[in-house]
């Protein structure tokens, strides 16, 4: 099954929210960031509410497994990328970025919250835009089991 094209705003969107961030990233001010952040994630909601749940998924994947997260202390703390406050933003809870108490879930979190609200929708509107479903071969479920199975003895 061919892929639905993404329009050409979806595109603008994604590159405008990609240049915000790298343009945040390579100034290194907080104050820029707290500006540029909530545009940032306004963005990035609107890309992923134009595509596929799959795609949206993958990018929050992608940033998930790439981006350092500053409480492992990467390179023990001798070095830092200059994504690392948006490793801090997408890994950290919020309430110690923000000093906010009430905030304890991390961007990550709000990410995947908006992804199950946007398939809750889609689903209740009867959209067929995620719609192509791939059968699980048998042997991968009882894998899946058994990993779960195992997984509660340790």
């Amino acid at each position: 099954m061919a892929d639905q094209k993404v329009d050409s705003t979806t595109k603008l969107a994604l590159v405008a929210a990609v240049v915000l961030a790298l343009s945040a990233a390579l100034i290194d001010s907080g104050m820029v960031a707290w500006v540029i952040g909530p545009l940032c994630l306004l963005l990035s909601f609107y890309v992923m509410s134009r595509v596929r749940l799959l795609y949206a998924l993958l990018g929050v994947m992608f940033i998930s497994l790439t981006i350092e997260n500053r409480q492992e202390a990467p390179a023990a703390g001798k070095w830092q990328s200059p994504f690392i406050h948006l490793g801090t933003l997408m890994m950290v809870h919020l309430n110690q970025m923000t000093g906010i108490g009430w905030m304890s879930f991390s961007g990550t979190d709000v990410m995947l919250i908006f992804l199950i609200l946007l398939t809750f929708y889609r689903g209740m509107q009867g959209a067929k835009f995620d719609s192509a479903r791939i059968t699980v071969p048998k042997p991968l479920i009882t894998l899946a089991y058994l990993g779960l199975a195992g997984a509660a003895f340790i």
